[in-house]
């Protein structure tokens, strides 16, 4: 009888052995993963890596990124010193120590910061006119000869609304400067390269604040700046009625952009400042500029804590210094803050030697964005470098010399335009409109930083912008992996292969891809041997769910 409730037990309840079975294949897959996991360490690609070239990229992981999607300006306004206060002359008191400090101790009252003054408006002002006419793409190749210094590219151009294909002496006909038909390569690593041709009327001078391109498809950012404002890229340069801009382009595939430009307008206000301690001059409403010296090193901003004056400080100088060295121990008692500091000290350095101007501005913000200057060749520049940022002393710098004996001169443009410009596409990608899975795309020749830590974010960042992917990266090497290329450069990769050679060349690295936020994240968390075993073996069964 036993025996029968035995055998009808055992039929009845078939769970056991459907468990041992399940537990035994888990084993068996479990081992099967650990064995492949460890041949091939750090080399696990992300099974769900995919990025469609049409998909929005309008999600919170991408959109607080590095790169970003493309949005109007925000348009807030900060506080500036007001342009209708003057400025105190200041007391240059020589230190001991290749140091110099300047002090506005005699400051006029009212110069607390307001609301700076707003310049934007909502379309061009008079008669200025500016049109997107043509445009050029550049790739690196495999076999550009970027060693060469007489390399130069000599790009295809398209119309920019058509697409059709316009050649050198159509150009020339239209009026375009022979100068502007061909680029210098990049300075700093080879990115690919875009050049936007704009014809314009009615304006005297063409300066552009900020301009971003994006995919249209995606709305991803797809130019970078290489640098600040007005250093290496985006450039811009005109002659005559044409202007050409440069920006850094990150797309390896045919797409059509659209771009946010900030152009300055409005009637330009023209100005000279003479080179004498003290001297200013005003912009409107909106600047105020005053001179300060010319210097032929260059300067780092120290704490007036440190500063000693030297032996050949006059007494008006000392006099100066220490009065206010009391007024400022009583004014850091009272209000416990630098906000009202109205002097600073600069440390001369003799190993860098170059040109300077310094001056002081009522708003580092106008200054940089709407004035140009004119340099010791006549040409005028847009570029500022900031020297300090102290609410009541805000210090810019030109770098170069005019002759002192000569004014310094200003062209200052009052508003801003925020302008939207759409090309069709990028004829010349090396990848066509139609590719499905942007980590598959091919980057003819990629060129990594130099050092350990550069090559390594390179690396990660350009497959991820490839793909249009955002990016996190928590650096391993400490070495360059041993299959390193010798020219740090990589020929005909997709992002995929990239991040497969990273992986498989890089000890304990580790990548997780979130297809729903376009996130790549490698190597941001500390992941045990287990639960990467886990993640494999889930990974494996995750047709059975």
């Amino acid at each position: 009888m036993e025996d029968s409730l035995s055998e009808q037990e055992k039929q009845k309840s078939p769970l056991p052995k459907i468990l041992l079975t399940a537990v035994t294949m888990l084993l068996i897959l479990a081992y099967a993963g650990f064995v492949v996991w460890q041949l091939s360490l750090g080399s696990l690609v992300p099974a769900n890596l995919a990025s469609s070239p049409t998909e929005s990229r309008d999600v919170p992981e991408y959109v607080k990124g590095s790169i970003g999607i493309l949005k109007p300006d925000d348009r807030e306004l900060d506080d500036d010193r007001p342009a209708g206060v003057p400025m105190a002359l200041p007391v240059d008191i020589p230190g001991a120590n290749d140091d110099f400090l300047l002090d506005w101790g005699e400051e006029a009252a009212g110069a607390e910061a307001v609301l700076r003054p707003d310049p934007w408006v909502d379309q061009l002002v008079g008669d200025d006119s500016i049109e997107l006419v043509a445009f050029a793409s550049w790739v690196p190749q495999a076999g550009d000869d970027f060693n060469n210094p007489d390399f130069s590219i000599s790009p295809n151009f398209y119309d920019a609304e058509t697409l059709a294909p316009l050649s050198t002496e159509a150009l020339m006909a239209m009026g375009v400067p022979e100068a502007f038909l061909s680029m210098p390569p990049p300075k700093r690593y080879p990115t690919g390269k875009l050049r936007l041709l704009f014809k314009t009327s009615g304006m005297e001078y063409v300066a552009f604040k900020r301009i971003e391109g994006a995919d249209t498809r995606t709305e991803s950012v797809v130019t970078y700046q290489l640098g600040s404002w007005g250093t290496e890229e985006p450039s811009f340069s005109s002659e005559g009625e044409w202007t050409r801009l440069d920006t850094a382009l990150l797309v390896w595939h045919d797409t059509p952009i659209r771009f946010l430009a900030q152009v300055l307008t409005g009637e330009p206000i023209v100005a000279e400042l003479d080179q004498a301690m003290g001297a200013q001059v005003v912009f409107a409403d909106k600047l105020r500029l005053q001179y300060l010296k010319q210097y032929g090193n260059d300067l780092h901003k120290k704490s007036t804590n440190s500063f000693a004056p030297d032996s050949s400080a006059s007494d008006g100088e000392l006099a100066s210094y220490y009065a206010d060295e009391k007024d400022l121990a009583a004014r850091k008692e009272i209000e416990n803050t630098h906000a009202n500091m109205t002097r600073q000290e600069y440390q001369l350095d003799p190993e860098d030697v170059g040109e300077y101007t310094l001056l002081r501005s009522s708003s580092y913000y106008y200054s940089r964005n709407h004035c140009g200057h004119y340099d010791t060749e006549g040409n005028l520049s847009w570029q500022w470098s900031r020297e300090s940022s102290e609410e009541a002393i805000e210090l810019a710098r030109l770098n170069h010399h005019v002759p002192v004996d000569e004014p310094l001169k200003f062209v200052f443009l009052p508003h801003v335009v925020e302008m939207e410009f759409t090309i069709g596409g990028l004829p010349d990608a090396p990848n066509p409109r139609s590719t499905t899975d942007l980590f598959d795309v091919r980057i003819p020749r990629l060129t990594l930083g130099e050092g350990v830590e550069k090559a390594e974010s390179d690396l990660i960042g350009i497959l991820s912008v490839a793909s249009e992917t955002e990016w996190d990266l928590a650096e391993l090497w400490e070495d360059l992996p041993s299959d390193f290329p010798s020219d740090r450069t990589f020929i005909d990769r997709t992002p995929r292969q990239l991040l497969e050679w990273y992986l498989k060349n890089t000890p304990e690295s580790y990548a997780r891809y979130t297809p729903g936020q376009m996130k790549l994240d490698v190597n941001q968390e500390i992941i045990s041997r287990w639960d990467r075993l886990m993640d494999y073996i889930i990974e494996k069964l995750s047709f059975l769910l």
